[in-house]
């Protein structure tokens, strides 16, 4: 079934251009490209096999070697044999997870900055930068 644009990126979006399946990163550009770095195809998290649709909640992005591998399992059995047990974050999710690990990390940096100095000096500023910077680099896939 051939896709607008607009719904491939709607797709790719779902999951923060990654694979919902192994949550490796994929290229836009690389959709249906077998062989291609960060290639990707259609999944259907509920196999069409089992009842599954092609209605947007049931379409996610995923890498060629997990899309043709997974065959007609449930894509909770796949993700669980490769360690991970839910699909990545949407791009509104991730930013809010995101922040949401910045302000935790600014609070544990400035805590930790505190016990070094308790003057509220420079360990105290050096502390709360660090981890607001650390909290909001993490993956919050992982």
């Amino acid at each position: 079934m051939a896709r607008s644009k607009d719904e491939l990126k709607r797709i790719f979006d779902r999951s923060s251009g990654k694979c919902h399946l192994c949550h490796e990163w994929l290229s836009f550009e690389e959709y249906g490209k077998v062989k291609a770095q960060g290639g990707w195809e259609i999944e259907h998290s509920k196999p069409r096999a089992k009842g599954g649709t092609n209605h947007i909640n049931n379409l996610y992005p995923a890498c060629v070697a997990c899309n043709r591998s997974k065959g007609t399992k449930q894509a909770s059995q796949v993700r669980s044999s490769r360690g991970k047990t839910r699909s990545p974050l949407n791009s509104k999710q991730r930013e809010k997870a995101k922040s949401d690990q910045a302000a935790k990390g600014l609070g544990v940096g400035t805590l930790a900055g505190y016990l070094l100095d308790p003057t509220g000096g420079v360990l105290t500023a050096v502390g709360l930068v660090l981890g607001g910077l650390i909290g909001r680099s993490r993956d919050p896939d992982k």
